[in-house]
């Protein structure tokens, strides 16, 4: 056992058995620096946050539950899942140089850690769990006891699940451009006890297969950075919405990922484009996050709605959202 673990284990932190086995396994391939990283984070951070206004007993409390899920979607023991997680981290740390969309699918979004490390942030970032929070009053605002709700990039499947559970009358779909992400969302479905109201496939959010007007919420939530076809994807959000539907969606602003295709650079570009797609913005929030553990420091949460009578898309106009990849700048 290294030092770092071997202390946390003298403190309040010895109870989450699950989260302090996974940092034994995750140190035991670390260098020295994210060791010493990871064990203020957990120690001095967990103090820090709880002076902050965070519940931090219950994101540990939260973070056991999705260790558990994670071992149960992914099928890996602790060690297995560290190795991934060690992946996921080296790729974080070569820099952010932009992937054509291709090879960031091939490289990353079909690998194993790419699920297994975007299941593991609703743990670790205050902002993940925002973002789930945004996602589930979304959905309890429509008030209806059944309904239907897809989420657009779903990856792991984390927010499509509790979504579900939070919704029993509910139908939900899931869209992922990874069969890696797919095959993980759809065990984590199972595993949840949400399979039989869940369809997940693999697709493209510039192209959904779902009808239009059948869906009473869309999520988009840290995805559409990501899709090269970014006017498409939202013209398809809008198409699918029933009328007076909702879209909860999230971006980070002015990011530097090496898989952000797209950069959004102000709030107003972002509603433009939305009102561009036929989209009415209800609200849009800058969120500025301070314990952030690899996350994006700002982030948007815009929810629009659906006009209640449709009419032709409007014209895409010019604004601030910059392509950082030259091949598709011209879509964007």
């Amino acid at each position: 056992m290294r030092f770092e673990t071997a202390i946390l284990r003298k403190t309040r932190l010895r109870r989450y058995r699950l989260c302090l086995g996974m940092l034994e396994a995750y140190t035991e391939l670390a260098p020295w620096w994210e060791r010493l990283a990871l064990l203020g984070y957990c120690g001095l951070g967990s103090w820090v946050a709880g002076h902050l206004g965070v519940d931090t007993p219950g994101m540990w409390r939260k973070g056991e539950r999705i260790m558990a899920d994670i071992l149960a979607a992914s099928g890996c023991s602790m060690p297995e899942i560290a190795a991934l997680l060690r992946q996921l981290v080296q790729m974080r740390l070569n820099g952010s140089r932009a992937l054509p969309f291709d090879e960031a699918k091939a490289e990353i979004y079909d690998q194993l850690y790419y699920p297994v490390g975007a299941h593991i942030t609703f743990a670790l970032q205050p902002s993940a769990i925002a973002r789930l929070g945004f996602a589930l009053q979304a959905v309890a605002d429509t008030g209806l006891e059944q309904g239907a709700v897809a989420d657009l990039g779903c990856g792991p499947g984390v927010m499509l699940a509790e979504i579900l559970l939070s919704r029993p009358g509910w139908q939900g779909y899931g869209l992922d451009i990874s069969r890696t992400s797919v095959r993980y969302a759809r065990r984590l479905a199972a595993h949840k006890g949400v399979a039989d109201r869940a369809e997940i496939t693999e697709g493209d959010v510039a192209r959904l297969p779902y009808p239009t007007a059948s869906l009473d919420v869309v999520v988009a939530s840290e995805v559409l950075e990501h899709v090269p076809d970014l006017p498409g994807a939202l013209r398809e959000i809008a198409r699918v919405l029933r009328p007076g539907g909702r879209a909860a969606i999230t971006l980070p602003l002015e990011t530097h990922v090496a898989t952000h295709i797209h950069s959004v650079e102000s709030g107003g570009a972002a509603v433009a484009r939305l009102e561009a797609a036929g989209l009415a913005v209800v609200s849009c929030e800058e969120r500025h996050e301070r314990l952030r553990y690899g996350d994006d420091p700002v982030h948007l949460f815009l929810l629009a709605e659906a006009p209640a009578a449709r009419q032709e898309a409007l014209p895409v106009i010019a604004t601030r959202v910059t392509a950082r990849h030259p091949d598709i700048a011209s879509a964007s």
